[in-house]
């Protein structure tokens, strides 16, 4: 039903290889708002909670709403959340902007996309150039130390992969998700895309190479018209 909705308002190059990515990003846009909702209307008590209804919810709603989030599975989903933000040490920087439009200013502004560690480095650097915690701090030195001892590798080596850096300093992806490249990525997706790049630095390796020869040969030919454009001038005289 909401797909057939979105359809309606929007255009889409491809709707069934869309279809995935855009209610996973709905689903998590309500799961979003629900959560704001409750943070500022939820009460103490159940009671005060059905009498704080905002007005725009239907009463009927906004009772099965409550009630959800006051059951022991909601409160665990809340403390497990809580843990898990007290742990996050290295938070990005977006706010509300997501690592495909951030990757894509910087793509815009550079004229290449940037591989992960560039991208981490850019999401956890404030406007002012700080950097958020100490912890993002030594792994940003760690991405930035380990990208520059690659370039030499990534410029003479075909195999050599553009995100080797971030999973250097990360370590391999877990299983289902990659990390630092936005929403609806998966790792199969994402290892396809790797293998074209490599054949894509390959056939740019291989033009490179065929393309020096021709301009040696070009040199050799060109030195030789000269020589004997020299010897018959000069023999005129």
């Amino acid at each position: 039903m909401a797909w057939k909705v979105i359809q309606k308002k929007f255009w889409f190059d491809n709707p069934r290889r869309r279809k995935k990515y855009v209610l996973s990003a709905l689903g998590v846009r309500c799961r979003d708002l629900k959560q704001r909702i409750w943070m500022k209307y939820r009460r103490n008590t159940i009671e005060e909670a059905f009498e704080a209804r905002p007005g725009l919810i239907p009463e009927d709603q906004w009772k099965e709403f409550v009630e959800m989030q006051f059951t022991d599975k909601a409160k665990r989903v809340r403390e497990r959340n809580i843990n898990s933000r007290n742990n996050h040490k290295m938070p990005h920087t977006l706010g509300k902007k997501s690592l495909a439009r951030k990757a894509n200013e910087m793509e815009e502004e550079t004229g290449k996309e940037p591989n992960r560690a560039e991208l981490f480095i850019a999401s956890r650097t404030r406007s002012d150039g700080s950097l958020l915690s100490n912890e993002a701090r030594i792994t940003v030195d760690k991405l930035s130390q380990v990208m520059t001892e690659n370039i030499q590798d990534e410029a003479s080596n075909t195999e050599s992969r553009p995100y080797d850096a971030f999973e250097q300093v990360f370590g391999s992806e877990p299983t289902g998700r990659v990390r630092c490249v936005g929403r609806g990525v998966t790792p199969s997706k994402y290892l396809l895309d790797q293998e074209s790049v490599i054949s894509s630095n390959a056939e740019i390796l291989e033009l490179k190479t065929r393309l020096k020869g021709l301009e040696d040969k070009l040199e050799i030919v060109t030195d030789a018209l000269f020589v004997l454009v020299k010897s018959k001038t000069e023999g005129r005289y």
